[in-house]
């Protein structure tokens, strides 16, 4: 029998892992009588269950903080989660284990050594894999990520982070257990991320993956809008989650920087492109002007909402009942605009 060793796939954000974990998920079972064992606790993403098990912060994380966890509640959820991984790890004899949870790419210097610690104790090879996209594709995801959460101005530095994480890992796992994929279509077979996954794992496609979604954030006529929202409503509300939902159903031209804002936001040492590039073996060079005609240069540039958009927006709210048929607000009345966007929360 083989050596028994898992793979923890890590991420990155925005980078496909909810379609690899939703077919590994669904797939299991066929996975299982191929020597593949996904680990999981009920649901595709172990990111919660991860969480539960390593950070260190927990009480503090959004998907926690209303639980007000004391020590003794973080200490109990952490048993719990290590049991089960404990558990799922001594149930199986497959030669491979797979466990994915983006949000191990977060974890810090301390939280990635207590994983290594419990893993390496329950397999005899841990490797990691990540993947990372192009910078400017990043700070354009992760922009819409902060304005989700809260009002996001366009002064906050994005910094190029990719290169302490990947020293983190390689420091804790071992270089040769660390591998790094460049995220983008053109270097999956067929354009697909799943199927770029399996193949590195030497995992032959159980039946046909089907075509997935790329999920390509809001529009920017929908970024715009919910920008106008966050003028006036700064914090996390508990119908925010019914407006970005909304938001993302409206169509238009996809929401990008300009190569103007990219380079003033971008933050990056010396020779930190390069650095990655030697330690990953691939380029991340990307033609940053490409989408200069629709790129966003400004805050004022991110209020201007079209007449467009204030009708699909005016129709919306109808649709809700909580309008009449009455003029949409003027582009330049941002409160009145910020006011229907709220609108989709009902």
């Amino acid at each position: 029998m083989r050596q028994k060793q898992l793979v923890i796939h890590a991420g990155s954000h925005k980078t496909g892992s909810s379609a690899i974990q939703r077919y590994l998920f669904e797939h299991r079972e066929e996975l299982a009588g191929e020597g593949v064992n996904y680990l999981h606790r009920g649901n595709a993403n172990s990111s919660l269950w991860m969480l539960r098990a390593f950070k260190r912060d927990l009480a503090q994380l959004p998907a926690f903080s209303h639980l007000e966890l004391d020590e003794a509640g973080i200490a109990q959820l952490r048993t719990r989660a290590l049991r089960r991984l404990g558990k799922l790890a001594q149930a199986s004899d497959a030669p491979l284990s797979v466990l994915s949870a983006e949000s191990i790419g977060s974890f810090t210097l301390e939280e990635l050594q207590d994983l290594c610690e419990v893993t390496c104790a329950l397999y005899p090879r841990v490797i990691i894999h990540q993947y990372f996209r192009p910078m400017k594709a990043r700070m354009e995801s992760a922009y819409q990520e902060r304005l989700k959460h809260g009002f996001a101005a366009l002064d906050r530095k994005f910094h190029f982070g990719y290169n302490r994480r990947i020293e983190l890992l390689d420091d804790v796992f071992g270089r040769d257990n660390v591998q790094i994929h460049k995220y983008g279509s053109a270097a999956f077979p067929d354009g697909d991320v799943v199927k770029h996954f399996l193949a590195v794992l030497d995992i032959e496609p159980s039946g046909e993956i089907p075509t997935r979604e790329d999920n390509a954030g809001l529009s920017l006529p929908a970024a715009r809008l919910l920008y106008v929202y966050r003028k006036f409503n700064p914090n996390l509300m508990p119908g925010d989650r019914l407006i970005v939902k909304a938001l993302a159903q409206m169509p238009g031209e996809p929401f990008r920087f300009h190569s103007s804002l990219f380079e003033t936001l971008l933050a990056t040492g010396p020779n930190a492109v390069t650095l990655f590039e030697r330690r990953v073996g691939f380029s991340i060079t990307e033609d940053i002007s490409v989408d200069d005609d629709i790129g966003i240069t400004s805050e004022q540039d991110m209020s201007d909402v079209s007449q467009h958009s204030l009708a699909w927006l005016q129709e919306k709210a109808i649709d809700r009942g909580v309008t009449g048929r009455r003029p949409a607000p003027a582009g330049t009345d941002l409160e009145a605009i910020a006011a229907m966007v709220g609108c989709l929360a009902q």
